[in-house]
């Protein structure tokens, strides 16, 4: 359950950090992977899809840490989404190519909360539910 319940708090503490940079300077993150917001739409987009969306998920995810009778919804869903976003990632890689190194250090670090995920949710499967 311990595993379970940080991996839980790490991924939403990153969420947060991510949601609230892509609400007050969405700029900030989008240049580090290249991608340009030439209008105010597209930053009032990457506002909101990004940030509102970013820490909406974070909340959701404390919410599950700290409480255990969702402790296993909010695990299978980290698992969901940590392992969508490395998986996309890497299709991208393979159908577009190499890409700059701050794609790479994503991968590792969503793919390390995917792999975590995944033991804390063994180690949940494995618990009493009592």
């Amino acid at each position: 359950m311990m595993l379970a319940r940080l991996t839980l708090y790490l991924f939403a503490a990153g969420l947060l950090c991510f949601g609230a940079l892509f609400l007050v300077a969405p700029t900030s993150l989008t240049t580090l992977v290249q991608v340009s917001l030439p209008t105010s739409s597209a930053s009032t987009e990457v506002r909101g899809a990004y940030g509102g969306l970013s820490i909406g998920t974070a909340l959701f995810f404390l919410s599950c840490a700290r409480r255990r009778s969702w402790l296993r919804p909010g695990i299978v869903a980290l698992v969901l989404i940590s392992g969508g976003l490395t998986v996309g990632r890497i299709l991208g890689l393979l159908i577009d190519g190499p890409a700059i190194p701050s794609i790479y250090v994503l991968i590792a670090a969503e793919g390390a909360v995917f792999v975590m995920g995944l033991i804390g949710w063994r180690k949940l499967d494995g618990e009493d539910p009592g």
